[in-house]
């Protein structure tokens, strides 16, 4: 679950007991410079000085601008703010009163996010770590700023398994695989002083591209898998391809194609081996059309691809990790490497990594910062409000009654983190997390 940045703005707002919402009166001048509506007349003059208001109304020319007013007449219900709004805040605009600067609350729960990381957290899985089955020593990929927390190694699924419909599916000879649109296909052996190419095996098919204008592709066709299965066979049911992909370069993807379209895995990512996986559903009166294709798409950028191992499947292809059999980890920030406990994994199996990160941040610009999300839900929402609630009042203290109400608060909130984190702890399988140098 998720919350958009408005929506986290909002219920902060209340959480603080800082928030008024509603509609202008009437309208004010036509720069800009002043909002009307009846609803500010309950404060006293110029009591608001130096409050903010912010337009929320969808669609309107100044939605999310936030403004300081600097003088008020309770008479009328009129601030004057500025800079002014840039266009007329016309009758029947939704606006909101804040005592505290929106843009502060917004960094203040972008701030919160890494105070709260033990206990509300986006869990990060990496799978692009290979093993060349000689070094104890791996990098950390930049997708943690820390960490990464444990692994688990690979179990490598085999392609001789009957589920499989592929013909020669290893990828270690050519045999029922055609290359087109500027692939030249070759075999590429390992010849014992190449620890990561092939992935498992000791041969395995590589793919040199040149753009001529078109795509790459290399592809079986259904004439050549399994004889027990055909094209209409596989109409109305989900189907599922994969394969390893070595490249350093982006953009290649795996496909299924069928009689209308294709299903289309996410993009290689240049990263080394990587498992593109593309799952659809098959139309119901597919007859003819049924190939799995590697295919990289027309870019102007001449690559080389290496390809080892390949499945298709009925419904999905089973997984190559269990997540239940991790390993501790070892690491060191500074040097961005860590280490396996048990020692290296065995050349060519994938590692996955396991990592907590903080939650998504909203961002400074107002616009995107309402529409932006954060992954949280009602509970863990309540420890960030708590401690963006701490920094925000830690930055600029206010009086000790406006302190009072909010300390209550936060002192039921921490007590209800304390409780969320027993009931969802974050479980690493071999105990705490430690550097290289730890005693």
């Amino acid at each position: 679950m998720a919350k958009t940045g408005e929506v986290l703005l909002g219920e902060f707002s209340d959480f603080i007991g800082d928030k008024l919402g509603d509609a202008t009166s009437s309208s004010g001048a036509s720069d800009g410079s002043i909002l009307v509506s009846d609803t500010l007349r309950r404060f006293a003059e110029d009591t608001i000085e130096g409050w903010f208001l912010r337009i929320t109304h969808s669609g309107h020319a100044a939605q999310h601008r936030i403004r300081r007013i600097t003088s008020f007449s309770d008479s009328g219900g009129s601030a004057t703010v500025a800079p002014n709004f840039g266009t007329q805040i016309g009758s029947g605009v939704n606006f909101e009163l804040h005592r505290y600067d929106p843009v502060r609350k917004f960094a203040a729960l972008d701030r919160a996010r890494f105070k709260i990381i033990e206990d509300v957290f986006s869990i990060v899985r990496n799978d692009l770590v290979t093993s060349d089955g000689r070094n104890e020593e791996y990098r950390v990929p930049s997708a943690f700023s820390r960490g990464p927390r444990f692994a688990v190694v690979e179990n490598p699924l085999e392609t001789d398994a009957e589920w499989n419909l592929l013909s020669y599916p290893k990828l270690d000879e050519l045999t029922s695989w055609t290359a087109a649109g500027g692939f030249a296909a070759s075999q590429f052996s390992r010849g014992n002083i190449d620890d990561v190419v092939p992935k498992y095996d000791e041969n395995c098919t590589k793919i040199a591209y040149t753009d001529g204008g078109s795509d790459g592709t290399y592809t079986q066709v259904v004439a050549d898998m399994d004889s027990n299965f055909s094209a209409a066979r596989a109409a109305g049911r989900t189907m599922e391809a994969g394969m390893w992909v070595y490249c350093t370069e982006a953009g290649g993807v795996v496909e299924i194609v069928r009689d209308s379209g294709s299903v289309t895995s996410s993009s290689h990512q240049g990263l080394g081996w990587e498992f593109l996986r593309a799952r659809g559903e098959i139309p119901q009166a597919n007859a003819t059309l049924l190939s799995v294709r590697f295919r990289i798409p027309t870019s102007g950028t001449a690559r080389v691809a290496y390809l080892n191992r390949a499945w298709l499947a009925y419904d999905n292809i089973p997984q190559f990790y269990d997540d239940r059999t991790g390993i501790s980890t070892l690491y060191d920030d500074t040097l961005k490497r860590f280490w396996l406990q048990r020692g290296p994994a065995p050349r060519g199996h994938q590692i996955r990594l396991f990592g907590k990160e903080p939650v998504s941040a909203l961002g400074t610009t107002l616009s995107t910062a309402s529409t932006n999300t954060m992954e949280v839900d009602d509970s863990s929402a309540q420890i960030l409000y708590a401690e963006a609630a701490k920094l925000l009042f830690g930055d600029d203290l206010y009086n000790s009654e406006d302190l009072q109400g909010i300390a209550e608060k936060i002192q039921w909130v921490d007590l209800q983190r304390k409780e969320l984190a027993m009931s969802f702890p974050f479980n690493s399988p071999r105990g705490r997390i430690r550097g290289p140098y730890s005693e």
